[in-house]
């Protein structure tokens, strides 16, 4: 499908689920309860990543490295298995289709975006600048130098050419969470939106 195909198709299914035109059968609230917990996991492949001081700072290239991980799982693994148990026509199955494929957009420069930060150079800060940071931050020594490495990767992120790119994913990141936010909406009845 083109992308205007499958923007209809998601606005087509979004008004019949909010309409109540479409009734979810316990079998495809059970896919979308599967395909959301995918999307929350935590990969393995994060940690070599940096984290800010926040739970929820993380490094757009992390995000990358996890979609991968999720979009390689929900096309190779989950989707064949739902695909047995569910109607080939289950607009479930659609909106999850329609996220593997739009995902692919942003995957496209996965390799390039990774390639890139294992071949980075990190400055390891001295010991004075850690002393300095964790004096100012009021954090121990630790988190003075994760939140330091944290800040010199982002600082990595926003420099051309990484910039622009981040620019032209950012509508595609957002489309993809309202795909994903239909199929939440499929899980919880919540239409009303």
């Amino acid at each position: 499908m083109t992308k205007a195909a499958d923007e209809q198709q998601l606005d087509r299914i979004a008004r019949s689920l909010n309409r109540y035109e479409w009734h979810p059968t316990q079998e495809e609230i059970a896919v979308g309860v599967a395909f959301l917990r995918e999307l929350q996991k935590d990969e393995e492949a994060s940690r070599p990543f940096p984290r800010g001081p926040q739970e929820w700072d993380r490094l757009r290239t992390e995000g990358i490295a996890g979609l991968v991980a999720k979009v390689a799982r929900i096309d190779k693994e989950l989707l064949p298995l739902w695909r047995e148990r569910l109607p080939s026509d289950s607009p479930v199955i659609a909106l999850v289709e329609i996220y593997v494929r739009s995902a692919q957009s942003i995957l496209h420069h996965a390799d390039d975006v990774l390639a890139a930060w294992r071949g980075a150079v990190w400055q390891e800060p001295t010991q004075e600048e850690i002393a300095h940071e964790a004096h100012r931050l009021q954090v121990s020594p630790e988190d003075a130098r994760a939140i330091w490495r944290f800040e010199e990767a982002r600082h990595w992120e926003s420099q051309p050419p990484r910039s622009a790119l981040w620019e032209e994913l950012l509508p595609k990141w957002s489309y993809l969470t309202s795909v994903a936010s239909v199929v939440a909406a499929v899980v919880t009845g919540d239409v009303e939106y």
